[in-house]
């Protein structure tokens, strides 16, 4: 029997146990190593996968998801970069047939940073060009954030530790 009051897309980004709920989604079948659960199940370690270089945003099977929980809605998410070899990379996107991604990466023993954007139609991606944010061993977290609505507005913001 189906409840008598509307139900309400899930929308929480706590992970009980270390596990995603019901409301996020993977890009494909998941692989075991995946994600991890982090600080005694209170969180989630997503692990770095080894792809090619020159692989589409769009293309990509490792990609944790979840639906828009409306038309306007505001997301924050902490980072805490612990890329192990250069190459490393994690962000947040908004994907769909039109796909754009903030990413953090290792590269030259710095975090650069760089937005991603493309189609489900283009043969590659257009990439603006990364800046260096830090040294990676300075950095405790770094929080990316985005709000859609009409514009859709990124952000960035670190915690340094001294």
């Amino acid at each position: 029997m189906l409840p008598l009051t509307p139900c309400s897309l899930q929308t929480s980004d706590d992970f009980p146990h270390g596990q995603p709920g019901p409301q996020w989604q993977w890009q494909a079948n998941p692989q075991d190593g995946w994600l991890t659960p982090y600080q005694q199940g209170q969180g989630l370690q997503l692990c770095c996968a080894p792809t090619s270089s020159d692989i589409s945003l769009y293309r990509l099977p490792q990609l944790l998801l979840q639906k828009f929980p409306a038309e306007r809605f505001t997301v924050n998410t902490a980072l805490r970069p612990l890329f192990s070899q250069e190459g490393d990379e994690a962000g947040i996107a908004i994907y769909g047939q039109r796909f754009a991604g903030l990413c953090l990466s290792r590269r030259d023993s710095k975090i650069k940073l760089s937005l991603r954007h493309g189609w489900i139609d283009d043969r590659g991606e257009t990439h603006q060009e990364s800046i260096a944010l830090l040294d990676v061993t300075v950095i405790n977290a770094i929080e990316l954030g985005f709000r859609v609505g009409l514009v859709t507005v990124w952000s960035i913001s670190t915690t340094v530790c001294r």
